[in-house]
């Protein structure tokens, strides 16, 4: 009887540490920019921040030295997420808009969506993933620079 006590001890201990380990799995983010000048912001957001000055889960900046810089950002639980990315040219720490509302500065999202026949923002289920994931979570995103 107490081994099998013991057995169940160190196999629920084996199973918290796997899914923690699971659950602290970064996601590599690889950004790829036309200039060297200014620095990255790369922000984690839920459906219900996304495109929002709210999206700041797991916000890293990056200074970039080269046309492709890569950094990794953690979710902080399981869940689906979107990588969004400001290429902070100004170095203002945010992203400029215009009176409409339109980003002035390179901007791109995770999966690289293509902008829909109504040239508006995608879909926070056009550009997001599950955390965790089967396979690795790495994403190449390609700046769209402002019309």
């Amino acid at each position: 009887m107490k081994s099998n006590v013991v057995w169940l001890s160190l196999l629920t201990t084996t199973l918290l540490t796997f899914k923690s380990a699971i659950a602290q799995e970064a996601v590599k983010v690889e950004v790829e920019t036309a200039s060297i000048r200014g620095q990255l912001i790369v922000a984690l957001c839920t459906e219900e921040t996304f495109l929002k000055d709210t999206c700041t889960l797991a916000r890293t900046v990056v200074e970039i030295s080269d046309p492709l810089t890569t950094t990794m950002v953690t979710p902080p639980n399981p869940g689906r997420y979107a990588v969004f990315v400001i290429h902070d040219k100004n170095l203002n720490s945010r992203m400029d808009t215009n009176f409409l509302g339109m980003p002035k500065e390179p901007v791109g999202m995770s999966r690289n969506p293509t902008k829909s026949k109504f040239f508006g923002p995608p879909k926070f289920s056009d550009v997001s993933f599950d955390y965790p994931s089967t396979k690795p979570l790495e994403f190449r995103i390609r700046l769209v620079a402002p019309d």
